[in-house]
């Protein structure tokens, strides 16, 4: 551990806690999960996680999925929910029916990214469920940045004609 993990982490504290309250509800378990992020924080490579030049992302994504499988692991939340993601900036002025419609898109999704390669699927979670930038990206995956981009943009175009293909079965169905 040295002073920099220690100062970014202070710095981020209260958004963390923000995000862990805003999945759990309940202030005692979000503390728990914010140490729990500090904890896995002191023991990574800061200069490894600071390479990308956001580690405060890897923080609250850290802290996003520890509270989505804290409530996971003491079944307070169903599978559809894991997608739930904290912005202290939005303020939630959702209708029950576009919970509804909220929660039957991500079925969707889920549906829809069965079709897809595991690599596939991977590229899709480093680039919008971990917000990681193409150059991260294509380290990980060891490919090129225009590989990447068109691999992206196939990805995205399967994932609509699936989408296109459950609304229709689910229009004959009614």
């Amino acid at each position: 551990m040295n002073e920099k993990h220690v100062e970014l982490f202070i710095q981020h504290k209260k958004a963390l806690f923000g995000c862990a309250y805003s999945i759990l509800g309940d202030k005692h378990n979000a503390m728990d999960v914010v140490h729990n992020v500090f904890i896995q924080f002191v023991k990574q490579d800061y200069d490894r996680i600071a390479s990308n030049g956001h580690p405060e992302r890897w923080l609250q994504a850290v802290c996003r999925n520890a509270a989505l499988q804290f409530k996971v692991k003491f079944n307070r939340i169903s599978y559809t929910d894991d997608y739930a993601v904290y912005d202290p900036f939005l303020v939630d002025r959702s209708t029950p029916m576009d919970n509804v419609m909220l929660n039957e898109s991500i079925v969707k999704l889920k549906q829809a990214m069965k079709v897809l390669t595991e690599r596939e699927q991977k590229i899709i979670k480093y680039r919008y469920y971990e917000d990681l930038p193409y150059k991260e990206i294509c380290a990980i995956m060891k490919i090129t940045i225009g590989n990447l981009s068109c691999s992206i943009n196939k990805i995205t175009k399967k994932i609509k004609a699936e989408f296109d293909r459950l609304d229709e079965i689910q229009t004959c169905e009614k």
